[in-house]
């Protein structure tokens, strides 16, 4: 990855720039300052809160809120307004109007009215009637030519609760051939759940398919499956490798290969130990040595390797070593990898001049699990500043101290460091590699930090959640002794927490101390004196839902004389749902053709829908079962395509600055309370600087550019669901050597008034380890799903 370039010398024209446009707002900001937010996206019928500030108020005002929908104004809630500073929230019902999505979009408007000062706001919103989620179940992620494939559309509503929608076409269509393979018309789901199937074409060709789900408007679900040949790992391999060689010196390489049942495989095993040279070298040839021989009755395999046939001393050179073991004939390839350190997806999204950044991550070894204990080398700026150790859940967080850099970005990475071993740059091209985190942008040099947990947060639980400010003198104006700061708490698209903290800065210390000489220092692009800053630090205690929501966000903000300072925190959430249900086998294992019984619990009227799939197979795919990733996931979906159907916010006149096409580069990355707003799903209008200025003629300023700002922010955070997942590890094969079932239930389960339910099953015939897991439909609770399979083993 090629370094951003520095900002060069513009600074100082910038500076001048900045301090034209402080002077201008800080002489022209008017009294009492007002503030009016309100999510962006509303839902025709349902509640919603709306927040206000009022400051320094020298008489009440009378409050109307309306909405203009096609032309008729609807009030959707009045208030009086006392003669001092005031914030409250109010909730109001949306009304259920029908709008034509053609015609002009629905505008709020917040009128204040005392008998000298009128105050009028007008912002545009948008109406979202469809809340709905889908989900697609498949029995399973891969088929092959011939075979059945069974499928359910499952429809929820923003409760998680079933909904009998209306779908007009469901399409099978293949990606690569663009063959159609069904359609159906004009279907209904029964309980939240239409289940449909289909056999495929001896003939069909193979690659990617997708079942394309639309309703009377446009399409609300896609997923794909794959058609292959194939065939199922009827056991697992392991390979016992030291985890660092010595040079000359010998390796000894341990190979088990075991059943379902614990029994060892006997077989054919074949492999290699390469060395890999890099670029450096395009044009040479690896140099191996080459493994054979055969595991014993008891699966079991071991060799001592001389390493004084492969060339590792190659001093200056990038070597790399690779494993290749394969057991024929059932076996499959197991390519040992490195370790990797990601970083968590809840980054803090921008730098505070002056506040620590905190980051954190995760080490990861071959097989996804946390290594704890490790030495991680951090990096930034492509130098390496500190060597974090891993906790128990392989976890390391470390916090940069603004104060050392004068930057309008950092570049952080992390390389993992094994024992006694020189650490490798790996490839940068997953987007939890690494971390650009931009500056920051405030008008008066004064920032706000929300300092997160770096974990799951349980549901209906209240923590404490950290708040960090730094606070100008141009910020804090002259004689401030108290400043307030608000929060608004999103959750899905509604405002479900807010408060208020106030805080006495007189008492506080300056953040720094500065000799007469160096006490001017540049926050940002502000020029501020040290010596008169204020810095602090409080806690908000905020509980979360008591239902699992994927997007969860804090904004604190301040009203500052001379701007809006914000920060934001997207909270994490433990994905708990409402209407707890289990599954479980009467038997851990059994013979085939013998009866099972599988128990069912859930709220009583539930309908379950119950997969029972051989593991195997989820060795080359593990996606499209029913968990609260794959919610989480459609969650995303629906709000990516609601916001690829509708404007954002319109932006509000702002001054621009000039500059070239560098200045443009670094300056449009920059993030600002406006931005801080809008990501949470909030307007917030107000009569107070919200925005930074702009590049004159930059073209990034549009609504679009904001989209594609806000889709990365989510693919970035979306991008764990894929993390973990195995597809396309094993060999293609072109003829099969067994005709095994691999999936032994995809039925649907009434559950009685009792709440449990009993389902009899014939143990299919074969050797194989099966997975169960069932989610379960209550038009009370919602939805519910197992965390985890419930396991059984059919021996032969």
């Amino acid at each position: 990855m090629q370094k951003v370039p520095e900002m060069g010398t513009m600074f100082l024209r910038r500076f001048l720039c900045w301090v034209s446009i402080l002077g201008l707002i800080g002489g022209v900001a008017a009294k009492p300052q007002y503030a009016f937010s309100v999510p962006f996206v509303l839902t025709p019928g349902e509640n919603t809160i709306a927040c206000m500030n009022f400051l320094d108020l020298d008489e009440p005002l009378h409050l109307h809120v309306y909405l203009a929908i096609n032309g008729t104004n609807h009030t959707v809630f009045t208030d009086e307004i006392p003669a001092r500073d005031t914030f409250r929230c109010k909730e109001f019902q949306v009304p259920d109007v029908e709008s034509n999505e053609y015609s002009e979009p629905p505008v709020i408007t917040m009128v204040a009215t005392g008998q000298e000062l009128v105050i009028v706001k007008h912002r545009s919103v948008a109406f979202n009637r469809n809340n709905n989620i889908y989900l697609v179940q498949l029995d399973t992620p891969i088929h092959r030519p011939g075979h059945k494939v069974q499928f359910r559309v499952i429809s929820l509503d923003s409760q998680f609760r079933p909904v009998n929608e209306e779908y007009s076409t469901v399409n099978i269509i293949g990606l690569e051939s663009d063959t159609r393979l069904a359609e159906w018309h004009n279907l209904t789901a029964e309980h939240g759940v239409v289940p449909l199937d289909f056999t495929l074409p001896n003939d069909a060709p193979l690659g990617s398919y997708s079942i394309l789900v639309r309703n009377s408007e446009h399409f609300v679900a896609v997923h794909e499956f794959k058609v292959k040949e194939y065939e199922l790992p009827r056991f697992q391999l392991t390979v016992d490798v030291p985890k660092e060689i010595f040079l000359k010196n010998n390796m000894s390489v341990s190979v088990s290969a075991g059943g379902p049942n614990g029994q060892g495989v006997p077989g054919r095993l074949s492999g290699s130990l390469c060395t890999k040279f890099g670029l450096v070298h395009p044009g040479d040839n690896d140099v191996c040595i080459n493994i054979t021989g055969e595991t014993d009755s008891s699966g079991t395999f071991s060799k001592v390797l001389n390493l004084n046939e492969l060339p590792l001393d190659l001093i200056g050179h990038y070597v790399d070593q690779k494993l290749n073991i394969t057991v024929k004939e059932e076996a499959a390839e197991t390519l040992p990898q490195s370790p990797k350190v990601t970083f968590d997806p809840e980054v803090l999204p921008s730098l505070k001049p002056g506040i620590p950044y905190v980051v954190g991550m995760t080490l990861w070894d071959r097989e996804l699990k946390p290594m704890k204990n490790e030495v991680i080398e951090l990096e930034i700026n492509y130098e390496n500043v500190q060597n974090l150790t891993t906790d128990a859940e392989g976890k390391a967080q470390y916090e940069i101290d603004m104060a050392t850099y004068d930057s309008s970005y950092l570049f952080i990475s992390a390389n993992y460091k094994g024992p006694g071993e020189e650490s490798r740059p790996e490839r940068l091209d997953d987007p939890l590699d690494y971390i650009i985190a931009d500056r920051f942008y405030s008008l008066t040099g004064s920032y706000i930090q929300v300092d997160y947990p770096q974990k799951e947060l349980s549901c209906g639980k209240t923590y404490d959640i950290p708040v960090r400010y730094l606070l100008s003198p141009e910020g804090l104006g002259g004689g401030v002794r108290n400043i307030s700061f608000y929060f608004l708490m999103v959750s899905r698209g509604k405002i479900v927490s807010s408060g208020e903290h106030s805080v006495d800065v007189s008492d506080k210390l300056p953040c720094l101390r500065a000799t007469e000489q160096d006490k001017n220092v540049t926050f940002g692009e502000v020029l501020v004196d040290v010596n008169m800053t204020r810095c602090g630090n409080f806690s908000l205690s905020l509980t979360m839902p008591s239902q699992y929501s994927p997007r969860i966000n804090i904004v604190v903000y301040s009203m500052l004389q001379a701007e809006v300072i914000t920060g934001i925190a997207h909270l994490n959430m433990e994905k708990c749902l409402k209407h707890q249900v289990s599954l479980s086998f009467s038997a851990s294992e059994g013979a085939p053709g013998s009866d099972v019984y599988l128990m069912l619990k859930a709220d009583p009227g539930s309908l379950c829908g119950l997969q029972i799939i051989d593991s195997s197979i989820l060795l080359h795919n593990n996606k499209g079962q029913i968990t609260a990733e794959e919610l989480e996931y459609a969650l995303y979906n629906q709000e990516i395509g609601f916001m690829q159907n509708h404007l954002v916010p319109e932006e509000p006149e702002t001054p621009c600055i000039e500059g070239n096409g560098s200045d443009s580069v670094l300056f449009y990355r920059e993030g600002s309370a406006y931005f801080d707003f809008q990501n949470a799903g909030l307007i917030f209008a107000t009569n107070t600087s919200l925005q930074r200025p702009w590049i004159c003629g930059d073209l990034r300023r549009s609504r679009g550019y904001f989209f594609r700002q806000r889709m990365m922010l989510h693919n970035t955070k979306y991008k764990k669901h894929h993390y973990n997942t195995f597809e396309e590890q094993f060999p293609k094969v072109t003829k099969l050597k067994y005709a095994f079932p691999e999936i032994w239930s995809f039925d649907v389960v009434m559950v009685g008034e009792s709440g449990s339910a009993s389902v009899t099953l014939r143990v299919p015939d074969t050797s194989s380890q099966w997975q169960a897991s069932m989610f379960c439909l209550s038009e009370e609770s919602g939805l519910g799903m197992t965390n985890y399979p419930s396991n059984f083993t059919s021996t032969l």
